[in-house]
């Protein structure tokens, strides 16, 4: 009567199915790189999430500036034809450019209003 001893003894069992010296080494090696993978993937996508915010925070940063930016243009086109309006001579409307261009809007409006007055004055 041949019985194994695994019948008798579930330890054994599960230790005559273990693997052994190099099968051991390599079945040890392949999970190790199962994890390392598993944590490289899981910082691949720390690090894409984290990239995917900030082109978002851009993308928003950006529609931001261009609504700026055409406000700016809106308002200059708008002192531009103010210039036009207001100036009666050609110098005055020289002047007034030179002053918005580089003073800026702030000194071109008040170059304005002080044409404004003149004109009332003469009037």
């Amino acid at each position: 009567m041949c019985f194994s001893i695994a019948l008798f003894i579930p330890e054994a069992a599960s230790v005559m199915n273990a693997p052994t010296g190099k099968a051991f080494d390599y079945l040890n090696k392949e999970q190790e790189n199962d994890v390392n993978s598993r944590e490289s993937l899981s910082k691949q996508r720390i690090v894409l999430d984290q990239a995917l915010r900030q082109i978002q925070q851009l993308n928003s940063k950006i529609q931001e500036l261009e609504q700026q930016h055409q406000d700016y243009v809106h308002q200059q086109q708008n002192l531009i034809a103010a210039i036009a309006e207001i100036c009666v001579s050609p110098i005055q409307e020289v002047q007034a450019l030179r002053i918005l261009i580089h003073r800026g809007e702030a000194a071109c409006r008040q170059y304005l209003r002080s044409v404004l007055v003149k004109q009332r004055q003469t009037s």
